[in-house]
């Protein structure tokens, strides 16, 4: 038997309108908290069937939701307004007016809406299954080489706008990102398809993307049940070269399977996915490379409202791995900028 059952994110109303609409599970009346950065205050916590920390019962709302088809949880709803109005927000939940770039759209499979901004191309297909959305780096358009492809998954119930900002600072390292709509990724199928969406724009001769994907550098990443995604999908897909998961809900029970390289990042005050029942028992789990830190003051969406804490050490792990990047791999040994970066803590590593 599953010694956790997995808990995960629903937000409100507030996040509902930056794009986590779409899901699977019953509407919930929630409860407000304010997120204010990573030092932030708050009285919330997740509560599970497994064990109850009467500590952080209060007047706060806890629902039933059912977050899989065979799984109901107990889940205190908790909200991000500071996503919305903080002083650290940077607008990563705030649709940009969209730049038209005719130039850039593939002329078989067409866009249904492309953006240019700050050197990024963001471009959205509605798909008869899902969406698609694509981001890479300007200089694609005009460049003889070829990109690895990072593959995003959401949280419980959420859709990638919620992830704009962080999605565009990493494929600003020189990644195509693909993110998908689906908000309940659990199983890494839906990530695996956003891949093979990729690599079939690789062979489309009016796509922008046509001859420009290094299909043999493959990374996984995600958030939340989404991190749980990039660990599936990291452990059934060959392609997958290093996953990442980010405050993941990841099972002991399919973590062992996993034996690329891992990095997990938590956060010390996440009360949605508690690091040490999700994430350092993933850690121990893994059997291949693997590291495991914590944000020092954040919270379950701080990735959300400050994805700068994280989007450099992203993309250095996907360099590393995906590049044998000797530097970007120091960062992450024992001794490296990562283990001694004061933001972090309970730094972990092994099999490097």
């Amino acid at each position: 038997m599953k010694k956790i059952i997995a808990a995960f994110l629903i937000f409100n109303l507030t996040f509902v309108f930056a794009g986590c609409g779409k899901n699977n599970e019953s509407p919930v009346t929630t409860t407000p908290y304010v997120d204010s950065g990573v030092n932030n205050n708050y009285n919330n916590d997740y509560v599970d069937n497994s064990y109850i920390d009467t500590t952080y019962l209060n007047s706060d709302i806890v629902t039933n939701v059912a977050l899989q088809p065979t799984e109901t949880q107990n889940v205190q709803n908790t909200t991000q307004n500071a996503v919305n109005n903080s002083s650290d927000n940077n607008a990563t939940t705030k649709e940009e007016t969209p730049v038209v770039n005719t130039t850039s759209a593939p002329k078989g499979l067409i866009p249904n809406s492309i953006e240019s901004s700050d050197g990024i191309e963001k471009a959205t297909y509605n798909m008869s299954e899902r969406t698609y959305i694509v981001y890479y780096p300007s200089e694609l358009l005009s460049s003889n080489s070829k990109f690895a492809i990072l593959s995003w998954a959401n949280g419980t119930g959420c859709a990638p706008s919620l992830y704009d900002g962080l999605l565009r600072e990493v494929a600003k390292g020189g990644f195509i990102v693909v993110a998908s709509s689906e908000t309940m990724a659990a199983d890494g199928t839906a990530q695996i398809a956003a891949i093979d969406f990729v690599i079939e724009e690789n062979t489309n001769k009016t796509s922008a993307l046509y001859n420009k994907v290094n299909s043999g550098k493959i990374g996984a990443f995600g958030h939340s049940q989404g991190g749980r995604s990039s660990v599936n999908a990291g452990a059934i897909d060959n392609r997958i070269n290093c996953v990442l998961s980010l405050a993941g809900s990841n099972f002991v029970e399919e973590a062992e399977k996993l034996s690329k390289p891992v990095l997990f990042m938590a956060g010390s005050k996440d009360k949605i996915v508690d690091a040490d029942k999700w994430l350092v028992t993933a850690y121990n789990a893994v059997t291949g490379p693997a590291v495991y830190a914590s944000l020092n003051g954040a919270i379950h969406t701080t990735c959300c409202s400050n994805p700068t804490a994280y989007s450099n050490y992203i993309i250095n792990w996907f360099n590393a791995w995906l590049f044998n990047d000797n530097n970007a791999k120091a960062m992450f040994t024992n001794g490296g900028t990562f283990s001694t970066d004061s933001n972090w803590s309970g730094y972990m590593s092994k099999g490097f």
